[in-house]
């Protein structure tokens, strides 16, 4: 039974199981650049952004368009809210009806159904705005940026946006930093992640230190389940709300099965919380006390993708015949670390026409896991979810 130290010396286990004719859109969306600057302790050297990476040299990670979206066996899935406020604006102030896409009338479905809207963000956390380029969009996003979000760079705009045919841009931008006060405490061990094709990689992690640190967390179900596996293995699956004091924003992190889908792993999770707030003695179970344990692993990758199942669609919508999509591009840059989470995420989206309560717990998240983020009112949607299957976004561990 492989074996990993844990912040206060004591025991602990590998984690095992599966988690489980003429006319062009131009929809660019630049998604979640999530990137989180690391505090880090004297036996491990600062984080810097990852460099970019194109998901088409990923083999276990893919990024999805919805909520409702399938996730591949054996694979990270990301979904990140961006792209539904681009598609949101779009189709409530220009197209001013549900878009149809032919040939992906369940695709353009979900997006036109989604749940996601503005108000499950703060104001101050994004800016959308929709427009045609003969208007002058692409000068207001410029300047609405600057106002907005001065330390961000200026949107750039390829000259696809900017040719002589008819022109619309729906662009969305979303920065959300979510510290941890006080800080987690970096762990000066590797961390092995167990993942569902059963093989193990190497990483680095956080650890529920100081004790002011663990004081913010905030277990929100736990289930041992049968205790361990055959191969030794903690099966034990839970919630954690890594700091309760976040305001007006949470990160929930959750080991469970792997869902079907994004949407359905949050819906899971959002019954299990409910359920275990219904304990007699949840006061009690939703700390982490001194006995138990927790560990994370840093999490750090900036990806950009490419929508295939979008791109070349027509539109369906009879005032916007013959337009089409011919770009869906999405970039993802984000980091979890000890010291919390940052989310900056940009769409650009344009069409154009031409042509036992006192028992230790264990919660190492060294097994794939869910993790989304929302507001903390019961009734919000989240605007950024990903299912974390194997170690390919991980900061892997050097000696």
């Amino acid at each position: 039974m492989s074996r990993c130290r844990l912040e206060r010396g004591g025991p602990s286990w590998l984690l095992g199981q599966r988690w489980c004719g003429i006319a062009t859109i131009h929809l660019c969306v630049l998604l979640a650049c999530i990137s989180c600057r690391r505090g880090v302790e004297a036996q491990i050297q600062a984080s810097a952004s990852p460099e970019q990476v194109n998901t088409t040299a990923l083999k276990e990670t893919c990024v999805v368009p919805t909520l409702e979206s399938p996730i591949p066996q054996y694979n990270n899935a990301i979904w990140c809210g961006t792209l539904q406020l681009a598609w949101n604006k779009l189709k409530n102030d220009i197209i001013r009806e549900p878009i149809g896409l032919i040939g992906a009338d369940r695709l353009s479905g979900e997006l036109n159904n989604a749940r996601l809207s503005a108000h499950d963000l703060d104001a101050g956390s994004f800016y959308a705005d929709a427009g045609l380029v003969s208007d002058g969009i692409l000068e207001r996003i410029g300047e609405q940026m600057a106002k907005r979000f001065p330390a961000e760079p200026k949107p750039l705009f390829s000259g696809q946006y900017t040719q002589a045919l008819p022109t619309i841009v729906a662009y969305s931008y979303l920065y959300v930093n979510i510290p941890f006060t006080p800080p987690f405490s970096n762990r000066p061990f590797a961390f092995t992640f167990r993942q569902s094709n059963g093989k193990s990689v190497e990483t680095t992690s956080f650890c529920g230190l100081p004790r002011a640190a663990r004081d913010q967390v905030d277990v929100l179900d736990y289930d041992a389940c049968t205790g361990f596996d055959r191969a030794g293995f903690d099966t034990a699956e839970f919630v954690v709300d890594l700091c309760k004091s976040t305001e007006p924003y949470q990160i929930i992190l959750a080991r469970i099965p792997c869902p079907r889908s994004l949407g359905e792993g949050v819906a899971s999770v959002e019954e299990r919380i409910a359920r275990f707030r219904e304990k007699s003695d949840y006061g009690n179970e939703r700390k982490l006390k001194q006995e138990d344990s927790l560990i994370v692993p840093d999490v750090l990758f900036k990806l950009q993708h490419h929508f295939g199942e979008l791109e070349g669609r027509s539109l369906a919508n009879v005032r916007f015949e013959g337009y089409h999509l011919f770009e869906v591009v999405q970039i993802v840059d984000f980091g979890l670390s000890r010291t919390g989470l940052t989310l900056k995420s940009e769409v650009r989206l344009g069409t154009t026409r031409a042509g036992p309560a006192e028992k230790p717990r264990y919660l190492h998240f060294d097994r794939p896991f869910l993790i989304y983020i929302k507001k903390r009112a019961a009734s919000s949607s989240p605007f950024c979810v990903m299912w974390v299957d194997n170690g390919e976004l991980m900061k892997k561990w050097r000696n």
